[in-house]
């Protein structure tokens, strides 16, 4: 390729109007381009891309060789930053990689010291991101957490984040609930899981809490269930 044969100083002139899709073209060019170029792929990397912080933005690309690099390069791993997807909200790498389901970049950053697997789970439990539930579980989060599961909503606890995500399951639910999750936790509201599960019309998760122990409700008289009436009597 005839750039080898230019000058560093005229290369480095060049380089610096690349951007880093083409920079990183260029570099892969050859071995002596690499050595001269790669420091500024590096500057690259650790600079805020798309209105958040680089760790952020790796972790919820799920690019697990970037994270790695970032963290030795210094970056702190619960640093909270502007996440450009919510206007004026903070998130964390951890978070990030769990709302996208990256397992590998969870365990990464767990093993690094991140600690914020609370909001991990609660963003985790509402994207239906089943195999990072249970990675934030096993790792020491609490299955009766609260928080906001977007930017536009209040803190609500982890199962009824379950029940109110787009197209529930049971497994999500059957795996809080495994997890110590109380069935009749209630929300700031006062309103219980199988309450959110009725008002939603959701009969296939009413008679999966129901058949789990749940005893409150503001909206259903589980007087008549315990009474000895067919469940499906009260749909």
């Amino acid at each position: 390729m005839f750039l080898a044969g230019l000058p560093n100083e005229l290369l480095l002139i060049l380089a610096k109007h690349l951007g880093p899709f083409d920079l990183n073209n260029l570099i892969r060019a050859g071995k002596g381009l690499r050595d001269i170029l790669t420091p500024l792929l590096y500057n690259y990397a650790v600079q805020d891309c798309d209105g958040m912080s680089a760790l952020c933005w790796a972790s919820r690309h799920g690019h697990e060789p970037l994270v790695r690099f970032l963290l030795d390069k210094g970056f702190e791993v619960n640093t909270a930053a502007l996440d450009s997807e919510a206007r004026d909200s903070t998130t964390t790498a951890l978070i990030c990689a769990a709302e996208r389901g990256h397992q590998g970049v969870v365990r990464f950053l767990l093993s690094k010291g991140a600690h914020d697997v609370s909001g991990a789970l609660i963003v985790a439990v509402y994207r239906g991101n089943m195999a990072v539930c249970r990675i934030l579980l096993e790792n020491g989060a609490n299955a009766d957490c609260w928080g906001q599961a977007t930017n536009d909503t209040s803190s609500k606890p982890a199962l009824h984040w379950a029940v109110r995500r787009p197209y529930p399951n049971e497994t999500m639910i059957e795996l809080l609930l495994e997890n110590g999750a109380d069935i009749d936790i209630m929300d700031g509201s006062g309103i219980t899981p199988l309450d959110v599960a009725w008002s939603m019309h959701l009969n296939y998760i009413v008679k999966l809490l129901l058949e789990n122990g749940a005893k409150n409700s503001v909206y259903i008289n589980l007087g008549d269930i315990h009474n000895g009436h067919s469940l499906w009597q009260i749909f």
